[in-house]
């Protein structure tokens, strides 16, 4: 079983209730962000979420302003209305493919920066390496060059979770997201237990004023060994959608002609699956039948924003 959480309520603008009924919804609505991740990346992915934006097959998606395929994502972002954009913060890459370089000049991070002038491979190294307060200027960075370059900010996650699973960087994050009032990629408190987040995480977020979704789907990238796999999993998840507002998140890219399930899965790979089960007729079926209502961040952006 998921590790779904029930709606918790809390007291804004002297009301009790949950996130769903603050923004005007029923108790018993089930609503559904679903975000595509990497945004950026290069041009395979960024058409991928551009084709999936027309499609409605998803409603978010996170840019990496950091990556190689930033401006040509920049250029999709502008050219087609109603795209919800959020910022993929990155401190980590990988040097064999994403061509992740820092905003900030690499001598004012020192900490951040690994070989080539790059941040460090993983998040393993950035970890040991990484100062607290040179990620959140870097992250800082970041967030106000999307701004400056017109996307309107929807709200805020972190690549491979960097600011999210450590408690000084945990606490960066927090204060990015009351710094710029955006909502932030959360999960539940049971969630969080289970990925050893300990601290009060949930509450710290809400006495700040920004709310959050109440569960997120957590599926790591390179979990399973075939597409079919990874399909009856992620099926089976989502027919178990709790009400209130839940978070999924994936990282497509389109599809090349390639076989479909080697039996040594490349991360390309994984992310063509995301791409075919984003667009399959599987997971419209269980939309309708679970009567899911779709959403992005600007709602919880809104809210967040209001005095």
């Amino acid at each position: 079983m998921y590790p779904f959480a029930p709606p918790e309520t809390y007291m804004f603008r002297g009301r009790l209730a949950t996130v769903a009924e603050h923004l005007g919804y029923s108790p018993d609505d089930r609503l559904l962000i679903i975000n595509a991740d990497d945004f950026g990346l290069n041009e395979s992915v960024n058409q991928a979420v551009a084709e999936l934006f027309r499609q409605s097959r998803i409603t978010s998606t996170t840019v990496m302003v950091s990556a190689a395929g930033y401006q040509d994502a920049l250029t999709l972002c502008r050219q087609q209305a109603g795209f919800s954009c959020g910022v993929h913060l990155s401190h980590t890459s990988d040097y064999t493919n994403d061509g992740s370089r820092p905003v900030s000049t690499p001598a004012s991070i020192p900490s951040l920066i690994g070989r080539n002038s790059r941040f460090h491979p993983d998040r393993d190294e950035f970890f040991e390496q990484a100062l607290p307060e040179e990620a959140y200027c870097e992250a800082k960075a970041q967030i106000e060059l999307a701004l400056a370059d017109g996307i309107d900010v929807t709200h805020i996650d972190s690549h491979e979770g960097a600011l999210q699973l450590r408690p000084e960087f945990a606490e960066i994050y927090v204060r990015l997201a009351a710094e710029f009032r955006l909502p932030v990629r959360a999960g539940s408190r049971l969630l969080l237990k289970q990925m050893g987040i300990l601290d009060d995480w949930v509450g710290n977020i809400r006495i700040r004023g920004i709310h959050v979704p109440d569960n997120l789907i957590y599926i790591p990238i390179d979990s399973f060994r075939s597409y079919q796999e990874k399909e009856e999993y992620t099926s089976e998840v989502l027919t178990q959608l709790p009400t209130g507002i839940t978070e999924i998140y994936f990282h497509p890219t389109l599809p090349d002609g390639a076989a479909d399930d080697q039996p040594e899965e490349s991360y390309r790979q994984v992310r063509q699956w995301d791409y075919r089960f984003l667009v399959s007729d599987r997971l419209r079926d269980i939309f309708q039948d679970k009567r899911i209502i779709f959403t992005d961040f600007r709602q919880l952006r809104e809210l967040t924003r209001q005095i």
